[in-house]
């Protein structure tokens, strides 16, 4: 199964990224180039968690604090909760646009799912998912929001290292102000 998305078309068995082979166990979230990824990176991934993560129920959340937004998922019976912090700011220039102002009551952000093995590279799952219409408002509004304040790169680690410090991403998703579930 191949998507594509903007000028980048991801393959399952393909490198995410061709040329980089290393990378850490953890899950980013953007928009930018007008999509919304989420980036899951595993080690090892079993074949449980990859059918899993490519066919579960997923549940989705979203909490802001200060100057991030939390992106969080949890694919069922697959994983625990995990946290994608985001910032506007730190999206590439010329990668950057805002999501749309004015919605139908029925417009569905799409986000693209992507399990990628840590140690290979290799893209292991693709799916696609849709957020409800309420989601998909509130997100876009926080990352439209974010957009227009000041940003400090000091301050948001400093935010971001104080949070972890308090903050399973358990205890992020207890904080949370939507959470919803998506596919299965």
């Amino acid at each position: 199964m191949a998507e594509r998305f903007s000028q980048i078309t991801f393959e399952v068995g393909q490198p995410y990224f061709p040329g980089r082979i290393n990378w850490e166990e953890n899950c980013e979230f953007s928009w930018r180039g007008g999509q919304l990824e989420l980036l899951v990176v595993w080690e090892k991934p079993t074949l449980a968690e990859i059918e899993g993560v490519a066919r579960s129920p997923m549940w989705v959340g979203l909490w802001v604090d200060g100057p991030i937004l939390f992106f969080l998922a949890r694919f069922e019976g697959v994983s625990s909760w995990a946290d994608a912090p985001y910032s506007f700011h730190l999206v590439p220039i010329e990668e950057r646009s805002l999501p749309p102002d004015h919605l139908s009551p029925q417009t569905r952000a799409v986000v693209s799912v992507l399990l990628v093995e840590a140690r290979s590279g290799i893209v292991q799952a693709i799916r696609v998912v849709t957020l409800s219409p309420a989601f998909t408002r509130r997100l876009f509004e926080a990352i439209r929001q974010q957009a227009v304040h000041p940003f400090d790169l000091g301050y948001y680690d400093a935010a971001l290292a104080d949070i972890y410090e308090r903050c399973s991403s358990e205890d992020i998703a207890q904080q949370a102000e939507w959470i919803e579930t998506v596919g299965g």
